[in-house]
């Protein structure tokens, strides 16, 4: 996969985008709000973080204490302990979102607590992922009940079931729970959300803007939005997904350019809403997001972000503030250094040329040409497109052009017979030609000299020597022209036969690929799927005699610099699978045969050294 981002698109397609009008606005770089707890409040935090890491969550891991499980309720158990844990990540996230969300919270864990073991001490116990099963024991349909735990849908068991260990930390996780709420009672302020308002007040970048804020919790989006009418405006909105489906057209008429114009609004100047409007509405008619807590997972951020960052917006840049978690509470959940960890590891993969999080982030953008490319596409976007290096965007744009605004010299090309040749003045102290050759599904392109020295190119290589200017004008070939075209051909054919031999003892080059996949095979346990996928085709390539000789020697050779820079496994299979001829790829097994026997030279071009 090749991402395309913004700045290659601005400068391959410039011209379409004037004529639309369109324009990327410019992202500013992330902004952090901090904010602070006096003596009185740091004190009960850090009294809630230490209960909340004493729970046992015995309610969530109830088969754990099964005196003889099944064989279906230890695969079940597995479940439940990660379970264990999510739960407690869930009351942390929820301190750290806002208190009156961890407080709300907290009341449905003792709830929860409350109702299990009153069903214990009644001497049943139901449990099902799927049914509420408080409601239809507090509804006395017992018949509806028994036939859903003869389907299998509901597990019963009674307490003699259970080690006597359960109801015990059954116990001590309730009074922990009534311990825990009664400690959040006594916090009467909310720092995070004082700090927050005088931001609002007194932040340029903030002021008079339309913002849009998101949290991970329904309960803190309701919170702020009672908060923020009350200190700062009553054009707030707070759309959790559960509001009226008219909203969204409110918010529509609000922050949607795209909305009819004679009915857009000026009503709203802060929506607060979770990610249920992370993807889906465009909201570009503000250019300011603030993350009031963090999601796990970092595409969040990233949709999030293009709400506001979207092609047709009428600002030049836009801004992104974000809350951090607090240092007490990231300790128990290292969600800042995860979430930071995801998102850069994603910016590594794929490429990116906007920082989300912080300003520390390292952006990137991967094309064919990996790290090289990014340097390039961010110079100057007006210098002379020949200091660029290449691109196939770039190539890409220049056979569009020709179709759209010369159709008959497009067709001309697209005619163009095999074996066409051409030439042209070289800038070589030797004559070369340049040959474009195949064999069935097999294709190189071969530079030879005078001299009948011959290698294959990659295909920038190749495209960079082909390149002429419109007014160059073409020159005869002379009589070594035929020698240095049978040249290539014979490298071509020798390389080809190379191939069909199979494998062999690798030396040389050879040997050091085979070490890369031997240390790449170290790492398959971290590896996705996908990646194991592309290590097994590049070996399978490689082992096969697939690659020439000049393949192997460039992804030596970016593989050294590569290693100096970031010995990253993930990043160095991205980048061999970028070097693999893309018509490799697509092979979905090596076959020796798919050649033809019959090598055909589709072009060629005489390079002449004696103008």
């Amino acid at each position: 996969m090749v991402r395309r981002v913004r700045k290659e698109i601005e400068r391959y397609y410039k011209d379409d985008m004037k004529k639309q009008g369109l324009s990327f606005p410019k992202l500013g770089t992330p902004e952090q709000i901090v904010y602070e707890f006096d003596e009185k409040i740091d004190k009960i935090f850090d009294e809630l973080l230490n209960l909340i890491s004493g729970l046992t969550y015995a309610r969530y891991k109830s088969l754990a204490y099964l005196k003889n499980p099944s064989e279906e309720n230890r695969s079940l158990m597995a479940g439940q302990m990660n379970l264990k844990g999510f739960m407690k990540s869930l009351l942390i996230k929820r301190l750290e979102s806002s208190f009156f969300a961890f407080e709300k919270s907290v009341g449905r864990f003792k709830d929860s607590y409350i109702n299990f073991i009153e069903m214990y001490n009644a001497g049943n116990i139901y449990i099902s992922k799927k049914h509420n099963v408080y409601d239809l024991m507090g509804s006395d349909d017992d018949e509806r009940l028994l036939e859903l735990v003869d389907e299998g849908e509901i597990k019963y068991y009674i307490p003699e079931d259970l080690d006597e260990s359960f109801i015990d930390d059954l116990n001590k996780d309730l009074v922990i729970l009534e311990n825990i709420h009664k400690k959040i009672k006594k916090i009467d302020s909310d720092p995070k959300i004082e700090c927050f308002i005088e931001e609002l007040k007194n932040n340029k970048l903030l002021k008079g803007k339309k913002k849009v804020i998101f949290t991970e919790s329904k309960e803190t989006a309701q919170y702020l939005k009672q908060r923020l009418k009350e200190k700062i405006t009553d054009g707030v909105l707070a759309f959790t997904g559960s509001s009226s489906n008219s909203l969204k057209d409110v918010i529509r008429a609000n922050y949607d350019p795209n909305y009819p114009e004679k009915n857009q609004q000026d009503d709203l100047e802060i929506l607060i809403t979770t990610d249920v409007l992370a993807e889906g509405i465009n909201l570009h008619r503000a250019n300011v997001l603030i993350n009031y807590d963090l999601p796990w997972n970092p595409t969040r951020i990233m949709q999030r972000v293009g709400r506001i960052n979207r092609i047709g917006t009428t600002f030049d840049e836009i801004f992104v503030f974000n809350f951090f978690p607090t240092t007490k509470s990231n300790k128990h959940l290292s969600l800042k250094e995860n979430i930071i960890n995801k998102i850069q590891s994603f910016h590594n993969t794929f490429g990116e040329d906007s920082k989300f999080l912080t300003e520390d982030e390292t952006v990137e953008s991967y094309g064919f040409m990996s790290d090289k490319l990014y340097e390039d596409l961010n110079k100057d976007l007006e210098k002379d497109e020949d200091e660029w290096d290449d691109s196939e965007l770039k190539y890409l744009k220049i056979i569009r052009s020709i179709r759209d605004l010369d159709e008959k010299l497009f067709i001309k090309i697209k005619e163009l017979p095999k074996k066409a040749r051409t030439g042209k003045q070289g800038k070589t102290k030797k004559d070369r030609v340049i040959s474009f050759i195949r064999d069935g599904e097999l294709k190189r392109l071969y530079i030879s000299d005078s001299n009948f020295n011959a290698k294959e190119l990659t295909f920038f290589e190749g495209v960079k020597i082909l390149k002429c200017k419109k007014e160059e004008k073409q020159i005869k070939i002379n009589k070594n022209y035929y020698h240095m075209l049978f040249n290539n051909k014979e490298h071509f054919r020798m390389d080809k036969s190379d191939k069909v031999k199979g494998p062999k003892k690798k030396q040389g080059t050879d040997a050091k690929v085979l070490k890369i996949i031997k240390a790449l095979e170290n790492y398959k346990k971290k590896f996705t799927e996908k990646e194991e996928e592309k290590l097994s085709k590049f070996k399978e390539l490689f082992e096969g005699g697939y690659f020439s000789k000049e393949i192997i020697k460039n992804i030596n050779k970016e593989i050294d610099i590569l290693i100096k820079k970031t010995p990253n496994p993930h990043r160095i299979l991205e980048v061999i699978h970028e070097m693999i001829p893309e018509n490799y790829k697509h092979i979905q097994k090596i076959d020796l045969n798919s050649t033809t026997g019959k090598i055909e030279v589709l072009l060629s071009e005489y390079l002449d050294s004696s103008l």
